[in-house]
């Protein structure tokens, strides 16, 4: 069809008022949508706090209760770990003699999960885990069972002395994060013996009068303390015998040394002939979660750089939904690229991370269980007018 000369004049005149309209501002401008950085639904960013859980287990010949208790209970408090939205490695080792960490379960933060890998936060690297050959999911972990029944231990359970040196070995580096809280889950029907000097009282054997005792006790606190930069991210639970009840067909020792870590470490004892193994996994998990609550997060991180004119921070907590002011005081600040930003600065210093950062002020800092999602467009995109 053949355009009249009227109808010529007017394609050029619609085709003129669409360049200007994309030359205003003396440059050309052009939408770009916008990113959201946050998981599938809003409010559900937030960075997973980290701790590593390492369970030493009685491996005398009177632990078979123990042994099978765990081995029933320890999904469900994993479970628990993931509904508060920690991220976790679980390990085991036994308690009286020398071995590796042979298996690792860890949370869906870790990349050897493969097509389930969860980041832990918007933009964040997969690369990281622990060594395959460690990893195990939960239905597939069978350290409980496989830890040896040690019979030459000859009446001695040196259970500090062997965490001290399974958190000490360089084969625990694949489990420990130095940007994570330590739990020491003691299981135990006897009472530690490490380090400590005996003697025999009238055909019973007593710690000697030589300060050995309380010596070593110090000693074991004092390097349980030391696996972290902050004493505050080391908590020891003792589940042993109490008040020397009998609660398995034999006299059980009273296990007050490791009662009184627990106490140095801010944990918590139970008595393992009356209280179940439930009962201190639960307590466990609540501990864990009122921790939780006392965390401060000032750093949030974005999948790419950012037009900082283009930012969102929407915060929620308690029900309220807040939009998070651009202000250094009590809003937010972009800082562009940063490299090892420890998200989470109060009251202690956790998850290291690199990534571009937003950084939150004051009162725009998430508290608890408080989440928070972002938007943005791209550094160099330039919104419409």
């Amino acid at each position: 069809m053949k355009l009249t000369s009227k109808s010529k004049w007017a394609a050029m005149i619609s085709m003129i008022l669409v360049g200007a309209a994309l030359t205003g501002c003396g440059k050309q401008a052009f939408d770009v949508s916008e990113s959201q950085s946050a998981l599938q639904s809003p409010g559900t960013y937030i960075i997973p706090p980290k701790v590593d859980v390492l369970v030493a287990m009685d491996d005398t010949g009177s632990s078979g209760t123990i042994r099978s208790q765990i081995n029933a209970q320890f999904p469900s408090f994993l479970k628990t770990l993931d509904d508060s939205r920690w991220d976790y490695r679980f390990a085991s080792i036994p308690l009286t003699r020398d071995r590796n960490i042979a298996q690792i379960v860890p949370a869906k933060y870790d990349s050897n999960w493969g097509a389930e890998w969860t980041p832990a936060f918007p933009g964040a690297s997969s690369s990281s885990g622990v060594l395959s050959s460690l990893f195990r999911k939960p239905g597939n972990y069978s350290d409980f069972a496989s830890i040896a029944i040690n019979n030459s231990s000859n009446g001695l359970e040196p259970g500090l002395e062997t965490i001290l040196k399974s958190l000490n070995a360089s084969s625990s580096a694949n489990f420990l994060r130095p940007d994570a809280m330590l739990v020491v889950l003691v299981l135990s029907n006897g009472e530690d013996t490490s380090r400590v000097n005996y003697c025999y009282d009238r055909g019973y054997a007593m710690p000697c009068n030589d300060g050995s005792y309380q010596n070593s006790l110090n000693f074991f606190v004092s390097q349980l303390k030391a696996q972290k930069d902050s004493a505050a991210k080391v908590k020891f639970y003792a589940n042993v015998p109490v008040g020397q009840s009998d609660c398995t067909n034999r006299f059980p020792s009273d296990g007050n040394r490791y009662s009184k870590v627990a106490a140095e470490l801010g944990g918590a004892s139970f008595d393992i002939c009356k209280q179940s193994l439930t009962t201190t996994l639960a307590t466990l998990s609540q501990d864990l979660k009122a921790q939780r609550l006392n965390f401060v997060t000032s750093y949030l991180f974005i999948a790419q750089d950012a037009n900082p004119d283009t930012i969102q921070v929407t915060k929620y907590s308690g029900g309220a939904t807040i939009q998070i002011p651009h202000d250094s005081v009590n809003g937010w600040s972009y800082l562009g690229y940063q490299s090892d930003v420890y998200a989470i600065d109060s009251p202690v210093l956790m998850n290291r991370t690199s990534g571009y950062t937003i950084r939150l002020n004051g009162s725009a800092k998430l508290v608890g269980n408080d989440t928070a999602d972002v938007k943005f467009k791209p550094a160099g995109a330039v919104a419409s007018h």
